[in-house]
Order: C-alpha cells, then structure tokens, then sequence
C-alpha cells in the first residue's frame, strides 16, 4: 500500500478474508460510512527548533535534564515539543498550555480534550505520531536490527503460533518479519493502555511477506480481532525501519492524512 505525503483518504487494506468489494452502481443503497481521521506524522528527531524547550512543560524540562547524554536529550526535547504543536493544531489550544496526564491505564491524554486520542513512538533518530479523535490509537516504529529474529527474544515473548511462522521464514526474510510482529503487537498494546498487564504471548498477529497486517487472536478481548485494525505503516518510515498503527474502529471507518519528513 503505498502513499502519497500529505495525502488524506480513506483506508484500503488487504486483510485476509475481510476485504470488502466496490458495490456496482445497481446494488441497493448502502448509508455512507462516517470516517474518523487518523493524522500520522513521521519526523527526525534530529532537526530541533530553537523554541522548542520553551514550550515544553516543567515536568519535561526536569525530565530531560536528567538525560545523560546531550543527543538524548536533545531527541527528547524535539519529539515533545513537535507532539505539543501537532496537539496545538487539533485543538486550537497553545503548545505550552496543553496539559498532558497518564490515563488509568497508563496512557497519556490531554485533560482538557477528551476525546482526542494520540500515541507517540521513536526508534533512534525517528519518531512517529498519530493523532485522532473519536476512536483509540497505538503506534510503534522500531529499526531492523541484524540478527534480532535469532536472539531468541521471539521465542521467550510471542506466542507460539509466531514463533512457528517466523522459523518457517527463509532467513533472509526473518528480521524483517520479526519487527513486523513485534511493532504489530506493540501497536495494539499501546492502543489498548494495558501495557505490562496484557501478555504478548496472550494475542496474535499475523506478519511476514505476503500476510497483511491483523489482529488474529486476543485470549482477553476475543471481539477485538473485529473491532481493532491493524496497519503497517513501514512505507512512510525511512529504510530499514517498521512501524504499524492499531485503531480500535473497522477498516473502512478510517481516513489517513499522512506527513513525514523528507
């Protein structure tokens, strides 16, 4: 599925056994679809603002002086204050006004605007942000690390259907597919709030070539492999790295507006 930047449209997923048909004009009427809107930012984390610390809150500012390293900090400070303007520009509130809290499932929201939703990951220099409203989000971006499908990480953390289909993989194939499982299943983690507390051996996803991003089993909310979607999103992310969103809302309620860097 490829992508326009700044393209906005609806969302077409090839989702094994589910892919829905264009009715013909003669078929019966069918109501629209009321779309929610998912904006994904991709970004460096190496490209900062001279302001940007300045509209950061206190607790950040602390958080980031105890950052060992400048570069670390440095990311910090940009991934924040980049989230805190794209806020800015969905509620209309200033950046240093917004007030960010933890949600009870450990999720982070706006106190003053409850129903936008919004999740942020980063892997070394890059970072990826989806914001929406109405609907829940998670998203993951991860670099492919040589070697990592062989580290027995997969063995020790994904469930056992996983782990078979990733041995089942040609080799050169493997790391690539591990990430797409493990951003896959951390998407869907983050978009739930249930961190720690939902096990990753405790769902399924499917990944690997050929296999479209979806949920195929969640042992704690079996209806969620109907109601959450999956979306890889690792062609507006630079080579070498995955990323994947989870929406809690059926693939065709969903609209994209997509940005990143060039």
């Amino acid at each position: 599925m490829a992508f326009r930047i700044g393209e906005v449209r609806p969302l077409q997923l090839e989702v094994e056994g589910t892919a829905d048909r264009v009715a013909p004009a003669s078929s019966a009427y069918r109501p629209p679809v009321s779309h929610h809107r998912v904006d994904i930012v991709c970004f460096s984390l190496d490209r900062s603002r001279p302001e940007d610390e300045s509209v950061l809150a206190p607790e950040e500012r602390e958080r980031a002086d105890r950052f060992r390293f400048a570069q670390d900090r440095r990311r910090y400070v940009t991934g924040r204050a980049e989230l805190r303007r794209r806020l800015s520009d969905r509620c209309g509130d200033l950046p240093g006004q917004l007030q960010l809290v933890v949600g009870p499932q450990g999720k982070p929201r706006l106190a003053a605007h409850r129903s936008v939703d919004f999740n942020l990951s980063h892997s070394g220099g890059w970072a990826l942000l989806a914001i929406t409203s109405g609907v829940t989000v998670g998203i993951d971006i991860e670099a492919v690390q040589p070697g990592i499908a062989g580290s027995g990480v997969a063995e020790h953390f994904f469930a056992p259907a996983e782990v078979r289909h990733l041995l089942s993989l040609p080799g050169r194939d493997r790391d690539q597919a591990f990430v797409e499982c493990w951003t896959r299943k951390e998407a869907y983690l983050k978009g739930k709030g249930g961190g720690l507390s939902l096990p990753l051996d405790g769902f399924e996803v499917s990944f690997g070539p050929g296999r479209p991003a979806r949920l195929l089993r969640s042992d704690t909310d079996p209806f969620d492999c109907h109601t959450w979607t999956l979306v890889d999103l690792s062609e507006i992310v630079p080579p070498r790295f995955v990323a994947a969103l989870a929406v809690h809302e059926k693939a065709d309620g969903v609209t994209f507006g997509l940005t990143a860097d060039e």
